[in-house]
């Protein structure tokens, strides 16, 4: 593999052209390597990826053995494993293509633009490599060829047992997500995954929070594949602390209040509307100052809650926009105006939340009418609430360039 190496820091020439597709016309775009290191640092070619590709199909020769091969197919940090899943991500390895007649295994990368999937089935035999330059997702083609190389290959006979309606019961209810991606999506990736896990038609369902349901079917004990799948990737089991978990393809909930779930949802969902609202009356208060009835104090805290929100949500969505369009990310690796308005924007919210806390109880001129005194207070505490939860979270002060 001569053609593959660890680019970090952008310290090797690189002659790769990278494009995106944006507003309907496709721009040419910085070429920008990972400067963590090994995670994302690696660059190759489809040639390349071939050879590796065939040495995983003859089980690791002539490089290392098929025990080997199989070790790095083997997950080993889920608790599906115990119940002997090999589903899930695996040493550089993992399971895709669910929904096909056949699974396969490999790995795939996306640095900038640059994308590419490295993909077999040593059962098969078969196996295949996409790489391409530019944002448009190769989801569609990449089912294509999965689907045309798999063609000729015999349906599995895949493992089905009756529901073991005893053992599942302790089991059933409401589970919350807790494997979040990374620190700073933490809480919304908290506030947006859940699942309640239940029996229908003696069969075992899950829901999410959007209402989405999914048939499961059982394969082996407290084992399960989703209805259509061609692999289990879900397990129920205990964890250390002897919760009951729900693993699914190396992703973790744990068992929780459905009440608690909705309750912690709704007032923070609650918290967030008034805070937008009071924009609306912040902007009446003005007239109030006009007319000497307010003062301008008065007024200047009124549209702290909603000022800063404003540069709290810009400043969410240029990390937002990272996210989209990684070959932007390295713009966070210093200190300039952009990384600096994400410090600012956040720091300032937090101070917000300190000030509204503390106006919630010195309500002394802030309104003239009990029930405007009351929606003002509401409103500052509800600042000063989700200023601490966004500071638990790691959201308030955000440094881009520490991380």
């Amino acid at each position: 593999m001569r053609q593959t190496n660890f680019n970090t820091f952008s310290r090797l020439p690189n002659d790769v052209k990278e494009y995106v597709f944006r507003k309907g016309k496709t721009e040419l775009v910085p070429s920008v390597t990972v400067g963590s290191g090994a995670t994302g640092a690696m660059w190759s070619n489809t040639d390349d990826m071939l050879k590796l590709l065939r040495m995983y199909l003859r089980n690791g020769q002539p490089i290392v053995d098929d025990k080997t091969i199989a070790e790095m197919e083997t997950p080993h940090s889920w608790l599906g494993v115990k119940e002997g899943l090999r589903s899930g991500y695996a040493l550089g390895n993992y399971y895709s293509h669910y929904y096909n007649k056949y699974g396969f295994r490999g790995h795939d990368g996306l640095l900038g633009t640059c994308y590419s999937k490295c993909m077999y089935n040593r059962e098969l035999g078969l196996g295949f490599v996409i790489a391409s330059n530019s944002n448009n997702p190769n989801t569609k083609i990449e089912e294509l060829v999965a689907a045309f190389v798999e063609q000729n290959a015999p349906p599995q006979k895949l493992p089905n047992q009756p529901l073991d309606r005893k053992a599942i019961e302790p089991y059933l209810g409401f589970y919350q997500f807790d494997s979040p991606r990374n620190e700073i999506a933490r809480l919304m990736d908290l506030f947006m995954n859940g699942l309640k896990v239940y029996v229908e038609n003696d069969t075992l369902v899950f829901k999410t929070l959007e209402g989405q349901k999914t048939k499961l079917l059982q394969t082996a004990p407290m084992v399960f594949r989703r209805e259509g799948m061609n692999a289990s990737t879900i397990a129920f089991a205990k964890n250390a602390d002897g919760k009951n978990v729900l693993s699914m393809a190396g992703v973790y909930f744990e068992q929780s209040s459905y009440a608690w779930g909705l309750f912690w949802r709704s007032l923070l969902g609650l918290m967030l509307i008034l805070v937008l609202v009071s924009g609306i009356a912040a902007m009446g208060s003005l007239f109030g100052a006009v007319r000497r009835k307010l003062t301008w104090r008065v007024v200047f805290v009124r549209f702290m809650p909603i000022v800063s929100t404003a540069f709290f949500g810009y400043a969410f969505t240029k990390l937002f926009e990272k996210q989209q369009f990684s070959y932007l990310i390295y713009q966070f690796n210093d200190i300039n105006a952009e990384t600096l308005l994400i410090f600012v924007a956040t720091t300032f919210f937090g101070l917000a939340g300190v000030i509204c806390g503390y106006f919630a109880f010195n309500m002394t001129m802030q309104a003239n009418h009990i029930w405007g005194k009351w929606f003002w207070r509401l409103t500052y505490v509800s600042m000063a609430v989700l200023a601490i939860v966004f500071f638990k979270y790691g959201i308030i002060g955000i440094r881009t360039w520490a991380m």
